[in-house]
């Protein structure tokens, strides 16, 4: 009988110590992993015991903390990407009102490099200067004006450069493709990067060459008239004096 109690205290500390030792730290661990599942990164077990279940739970814990970082990161990287798509879906929309802008416009639009080369430009432009977007792109001034006229845009250009400040309104004529002259108004302003660097320069140019032929009638017409009345005056004033 005394063999058969000693046998069951041993076992029943046993099991205490096995409850104790190893059954309570495997359920901690287990609640902790599923905390962990459900993405509570906050939690932690204690790690206050000496023995090897206190080595496995700072471990766990090393182990939670490093992948909460992570998961930090990954959410930021997330939130950043997210936010870059919305500027870069802002960004096509307003490209793309502008570039309807530009290609519905009958002004022509250019841009062109620090050394006067096409970089950019809309269809009218092609129209007014009678090349075609292959042609024109890469172009440079001196291409399409004579000797006089491109030192001309190279004064205007560079003082727009030198100053900073946009030239509203300058006439230079231009010779089309098919060796026709064409007169055009043009306004011009510096384009800069990012960074405040002036990379090239702007435009809008416009043709006025009906515009002037127009003009160049109308005072063609204003002179003959004016010189028909003179006439006319003349005349009357000899007849009054062959009347007397």
């Amino acid at each position: 009988i005394l063999l058969g109690m000693s046998m069951i205290v041993v076992l029943v500390l046993i099991s205490y110590l096995f409850g104790r030792k190893i059954a309570k730290p495997l359920a901690m661990l287990n609640k902790a992993t599923e905390k962990i599942g459900k993405g509570d990164f906050e939690y932690r077990i204690d790690e206050r015991r000496k023995d090897e279940f206190g080595a496995l739970a700072r471990s766990f814990n090393s182990m939670v903390g490093k992948l909460q970082e992570t998961t930090t990161s990954v959410a930021l990287l997330e939130n950043e990407i997210r936010h870059r798509k919305q500027i870069e879906a802002v960004l096509r929309e307003s490209e793309e009102k502008h570039r309807t802008i530009l290609e519905t416009i009958e002004d022509g639009y250019f841009e062109v490099d620090l050394g006067g080369n096409f970089t950019f430009f809309n269809d009218s432009l092609c129209k007014i200067f009678g090349y075609s977007k292959d042609e024109l792109m890469g172009m440079n001034n001196r291409q399409y004006t004579d000797e006089n006229i491109a030192k001309k845009l190279y004064q205007t250009f560079n003082k727009v450069y030198t100053t900073g400040k946009p030239d509203k309104s300058f006439h230079w004529p231009v010779i089309r493709k098919d060796g026709t002259k064409r007169t055009v108004d043009a306004s011009v302003s510096l384009r800069r990067d990012t960074e405040g660097e002036p990379v090239g320069f702007r435009g809008i140019v416009s043709d006025i060459s009906e515009k002037q032929r127009l003009e160049s009638q109308l005072q063609q017409s204003q002179k003959m008239e004016a010189v028909g009345t003179l006439a006319g005056g003349i005349a009357h004033d000899f007849n009054n004096l062959l009347a007397v």
